[in-house]
């Protein structure tokens, strides 16, 4: 397709021009879109081609198609990291998702390995949003979430815990050094709010 290369770039230094505050990842990423369909050349997020916003609606439609339990796993071992703001989605990975202990490997099943039979674990969120997927069982992982690892949190800010059994665990997640546990939300017991400094 014959797109005007220098219009575009100027389109998009324009709107980059007109943004106050941070320019990260995720707003370049959001100008780029609204150019790309400005212009006539937009396309549907793929696995390859999408913001981590739009990656968990992605990500979730990829799943889906797939029946093999391993295949799921892989792939959604390889995507998940960089999914931002999974909460609406919760019960739709849910879902998908087999129950994934035992198909872990390497640092993530040696943080499984490691703990105990019944855990502690913590989420740092809106207050309105306790109940999902990403958990930690390490309470300033959580605290950073609240403090506003994320753009806004209108319900105010929170970081709640719980103690599960390790054999409720789904899977967990190491790679970022979050400590991340997934744990179905729609089974946890009574949280209890945890003090911490905005």
């Amino acid at each position: 397709m014959n797109f005007d290369e220098q219009a575009f770039n100027a389109r998009f230094q324009q709107l980059l021009g007109e943004r106050t505050g941070a320019k990260n990842i995720a707003v370049v990423q959001a100008i780029t879109d609204q150019v790309r369909r400005e212009f006539g050349i937009w396309t549907e997020p793929t696995l390859a081609r999408c913001s981590s916003s739009q990656l968990a609606g992605v990500l979730l439609s990829e799943l889906a198609k797939l029946d093999d339990a391993q295949a799921r796993w892989d792939l959604f071992r390889t995507h998940w990291s960089g999914c931002d703001d999974t909460y609406e989605l919760r019960f739709e990975f849910l879902s998908v998702l087999p129950r994934l202990v035992g198909m872990t490997h390497g640092n993530d099943q040696d943080f499984f390995d490691a703990l105990p039979s019944e855990v502690r674990v913590y989420r740092g969120c809106a207050s309105d949003r306790v109940y999902g997927l990403s958990w930690t069982t390490d309470k300033a992982t959580a605290v950073r979430f609240a403090r506003g690892r994320r753009l806004s949190y209108k319900s105010g800010r929170t970081v709640v815990s719980t103690a599960v059994k390790k054999t409720e665990i789904l899977t967990v997640f190491q790679d970022r050094e979050e400590y991340e546990v997934l744990l179905d939300f729609t089974a946890l017991g009574p949280t209890k709010k945890e003090r911490f400094r905005y």
